[in-house]
């Protein structure tokens, strides 16, 4: 690259594109040197040679759509590169749309039952998307369309509830009803007997009703399975309940490497007693919040709660 470079500022063109390409035989990937392959076609007025590699370069970063828009040697074919950019932009949108469409009911789904404030914002931004985005700045678009690559969407059966409501029923019951069986005259007392009756009565009753839980949509958690033993601030992990206190849990990730999980980051709510949540041996979800400058560990099962919808379970299809 830095041949390449020195040779394009000597003005040996050919010497650069050779320098370049094998840089890039290095690191196909190299946005930079893509940018730089561009450049020298350009200074050699190979202008359709020169976008391609423009366009890979983007592809990589799209700050280099940036960057040649202030580059002078692109500015000496403006109309070209405007059209080229155009185009590009054009085209990330109409990738974005169906993306956007999909994607929008879960994250929509994620909102309604998770706390996690930035899938708000996600969820604007995409319903901002759907107003204006053929407006929008090839950056924007590729940020937003990065986001939705990085997202992984599981569906999660949400806990059933059970409620209690009054309904009514009819029951057949038994009584006794004095019947005469021998009428009265003048000189007579009727005769009576008690027999056996039935009758239809209408009674309520409580009764206990089951309604299924939702199923929704709910980000899929990275669980760091590495096991390396080298644990990292915001990563989730799968971790075993070793200790019991009464201010929180000491959970171990890794084979003697414990954290502890304080007893306001193990629920949603108040929680009194450690034991009416965790036991030790449970097998548990935690984030690693911060690790301070002693090694100490801090650890909440809350957070690995609020991201899977407080426990609901993942359906695999």
């Amino acid at each position: 690259m830095a041949a390449g470079w020195a040779a394009y500022c000597q003005g040996k063109m050919q010497e650069a594109l050779a320098q370049t390409k094998q840089a890039l035989c290095i690191d196909p990937n190299l946005g930079e040197a893509f940018f730089q392959l561009a450049k020298v076609h350009i200074a050699l007025n190979e202008v359709d040679n020169a976008l391609p590699e423009l366009g890979k370069a983007i592809e990589r970063d799209p700050f280099f759509a940036l960057k040649a828009g202030g580059d002078s040697d692109f500015q000496k074919n403006d109309d070209r590169l405007r059209g080229f950019l155009e185009a590009i932009r054009n085209e990330k949108y109409q990738q974005l749309m169906p993306k956007v469409l999909e994607t929008l009911p879960k994250i929509s789904s994620w909102a309604e039952y998770t706390v996690n404030g930035k899938c708000d914002l996600e969820l604007h931004r995409m319903e901002l998307f759907l107003r204006n985005g053929d407006k929008w700045s090839i950056m924007d678009l590729w940020d937003l369309l990065n986001f939705l690559k990085s997202l992984e969407f599981v569906r999660v059966q949400m806990p059933g509830k059970t409620i209690k409501h009054k309904e009514s029923y009819q029951l057949e019951e038994t009584y006794q009803e004095e019947v005469v069986v021998k009428p009265g005259g003048f000189f007579r007392k009727a005769v009576t007997e008690m027999q056996d009756r039935t009758r239809t009565v209408t009674k309520t009753r409580t009764v206990k009703k089951i309604l299924p839980g939702k199923l929704v949509w709910v980000k899929k958690i990275n669980i760091n399975t590495n096991s390396s033993g080298i644990i990292e601030e915001g990563e989730f992990y799968n971790g075993t309940v070793r200790r019991i206190m009464d201010y929180g849990a000491y959970v171990e990730i890794f084979p003697g490497k414990e954290g502890l999980v304080h007893i306001s980051y193990l629920t949603m709510g108040l929680v009194k007693d450690v034991r009416e949540v965790l036991n030790e041996g449970d097998k548990v979800l935690v984030k690693c919040l911060e690790i301070n400058k002693q090694g100490r560990i801090k650890l909440s099962r809350k957070a690995g709660l609020e991201e899977n919808l407080y426990g609901g379970q993942v359906i695999t299809e």
